[in-house]
């Protein structure tokens, strides 16, 4: 995420909405996963708690699936210079690989829950 904030600042892009909105995503994503950690030292009894996880965890990743979608749609039909637009197209790659890697994360811990099964 710290790359992202520098290449909109080194090159002087305003934020778009699905850059926040992803930006969200990837938080929520983060947060369920955090809130997760502890439940692992009893994973037989915290099954249904981690299960949501993995829920949130996908439902904040196809959310931001969307949002890059619908961002690139506007961006490559609008008339930014070829610069901003990959520009844009970078920052919108960074903060989705943030969520893929959360999902990675709660795909871990699904494997784990069936070995533990």
């Amino acid at each position: 995420m710290k790359e992202t904030g520098r290449r909109l600042h080194l090159d002087a892009i305003d934020y778009t909405p699905e850059m926040l909105n992803m930006a969200d995503c990837a938080g929520q994503a983060t947060q369920a996963i955090r809130n997760a950690m502890p439940l692992l030292s009893a994973i037989d009894r915290n099954v249904d708690q981690l299960q949501c996880m993995q829920e949130q965890v996908r439902e904040a990743e196809g959310r931001a699936d969307d949002l890059m979608s619908a961002g690139l749609q506007t961006l490559f039909t609008g008339t930014a210079s070829a610069g901003t637009k990959l520009t844009v197209e970078k920052v919108y790659d960074l903060i989705e690989s943030v969520v893929d890697r959360c999902e990675d994360v709660a795909d871990v811990i699904e494997g784990i829950m069936v070995e533990q099964a």
